[in-house]
């Protein structure tokens, strides 16, 4: 009896230890996975853009494409891309007719303005053909000097273009 009492003891012991072993491991795991500093994941993201070819880059072909940046602080910036106020009322229409209710709803609203959408799919032609090729881009990375807050581009007129795309 004492015997298997004493084998046991060792048994526990061993198991114990075990186990404190491995909170050991797992704190000093834990101790070295720390989160990257801003340093190095920009000279992470430097290290990310050297191979890519230019006119291969989503972003660079964007740069040119809508042809500005927006400084966040500036109120009205012109852009390359822009929609009168019958398309902007057209795309809300569209959103709320297509997005927000059944299909019949949306069939009645294309119908409805089959000529406008037709007008806006014409005007945006050449525009619509440089989206396509830009949602192929294959590579989407920023220059570092983009990367800062206040550097941002005007997105509404892309999604707009995207939604006349989709029409």
């Amino acid at each position: 009896m004492l015997k298997v009492i004493k084998g046991l003891g060792v048994f526990v012991g061993l198991i114990c230890s075990l186990l404190v072993f491995i909170v050991v491991c797992l704190v000093a795991i834990n101790a070295t996975d720390r989160t990257k500093s801003p340093n190095t994941l920009l000279v992470e993201n430097w290290l990310k853009q050297q191979p890519i070819d230019p006119s291969e880059n989503g972003f660079v072909y964007l740069q040119t494409f809508i042809g500005i940046f927006q400084d966040v602080t500036a109120k009205e910036v012109a852009t390359t891309l822009s929609f009168n106020d019958e398309e902007d009322q057209l795309l809300r229409d569209y959103k709320k007719s297509c997005y927000q209710t059944d299909v019949a709803t949306c069939n009645e609203f294309l119908e409805k303005n089959n000529e406008s959408i037709l007008q806006a799919i014409h005007a945006h032609k050449t525009d619509a053909t440089h989206y396509s090729k830009l949602i192929e881009m294959p590579y989407w990375q920023e220059d570092i000097q983009y990367l800062t807050p206040e550097n941002l581009f005007k997105w509404a007129p892309l999604l707009k273009l995207r939604t006349i795309s989709e029409l």
